[in-house]
């Protein structure tokens, strides 16, 4: 199981969200003025998170992408999932766990596990879930058309491929309250373009890519990590083609989310605890006909918004 766990009672952990990207916060609210409106419209959260879809603007270029998912980390969830209960800090907007500080001093005081000095090991992931109010349609489902992350090398301020594929390398279904495995089987299917799954009112499908090595500093001994991006491409469509289109009741949403393993291979059971430290978690965005990307995004304060921009792919994966 994920960092979902070790989230719950979390405000601590938004709090350092803010830290980490506060170098753009000025800077994200002033290119949105629309948010700075409902702000003063006496709109409540949830309702501002409604209007505040990120688009990412055209040409879909890797800056572009960035930019949308720094400003993803500062918004609420578009809608929350069923299930989770309301004491888990991410239930309600994105959260930073231990940010790019793979160490034993990043980890929340009230995390009961081992706590090794160095974690070695990363893994992307996301999750689906029914909205709260539950999902109408049962001919839809999420198609899951890659998933990719990145990290922006301190070194020399280029972005570096960690994982990428079209499909997720394991998936699974689990309760809403993200700590139990559950029994029951969920739609799966892989398609030549992606893999599509579909949750109940009472599971969420989780999935994601395998460990890959934390990128490491020989030299200075620590970890070679500016910023962590994780990308997973979804959209909705039906389970059968030849059954109802019913996409328009579909309330299916999709979060991106990555995790610290003290090295690769590690296990639950090796950490003595029921969850792993989270890197961080991204914002729930609603499925739709038309593709989206749901990111999670973690910076080094410190690190300007050149610098994050500098060294990028000509392209992502996906």
């Amino acid at each position: 199981m994920t960092s979902l766990l070790i989230l719950a009672n979390s405000r601590a952990h938004h709090r350092s969200a803010a830290k980490v990207v506060l170098v753009w916060l000025c800077a994200l609210i002033a290119q949105s003025p629309s948010q700075a409106l409902a702000e003063t419209s006496g709109q409540s959260g949830f309702e501002r998170a409604a209007n505040e879809a990120v688009v990412v603007p055209s040409p879909n270029t890797p800056a572009s992408r960035i930019l949308a998912a720094l400003k993803s980390m500062q918004l609420r969830h578009e809608l929350r999932p069923a299930g989770v209960p309301e004491n888990y800090g991410w239930k309600g907007k994105p959260s930073v766990g231990m940010g790019t500080e793979p160490y034993a001093a990043s980890i929340r005081s009230t995390w009961p596990g081992r706590r090794f000095d160095d974690w070695h090991a990363m893994q992307g992931w996301f999750v689906i879930y029914e909205t709260e109010g539950g999902s109408s349609a049962r001919n839809s489902a999420v198609e899951i058309g890659g998933i990719e992350m990145w990290y922006l090398s301190r070194r020399d301020l280029t972005w570096r491929r960690l994982q990428s594929d079209q499909y997720p390398k394991w998936h699974g279904s689990y309760s809403t309250n993200a700590i139990d495995k559950s029994n029951e089987k969920p739609f799966m299917e892989k398609r030549p373009s992606g893999m599509v799954l579909a949750p109940s009112g009472q599971t969420m499908l989780h999935g994601g890519v395998g460990h890959i090595a934390t990128p490491w500093n020989t030299e200075t001994k620590r970890a070679d990590l500016a910023a962590v991006f994780v990308s997973v491409k979804h959209r909705l469509v039906l389970k059968d083609a030849t059954q109802l289109d019913d996409r328009a009741m579909a309330k299916l949403i999709v979060l991106a989310g990555a995790d610290y393993y003290p090295y690769v291979g590690a296990r639950l059971a090796d950490l003595n605890a029921p969850s792993v430290p989270a890197i961080g978690l991204g914002r729930f965005l609603l499925a739709t006909e038309n593709w989206r990307y749901s990111t999670m995004i973690v910076v080094k304060e410190g690190i300007s918004e050149e610098a994050l921009l500098s060294g990028l792919p000509n392209r992502f994966d996906f």
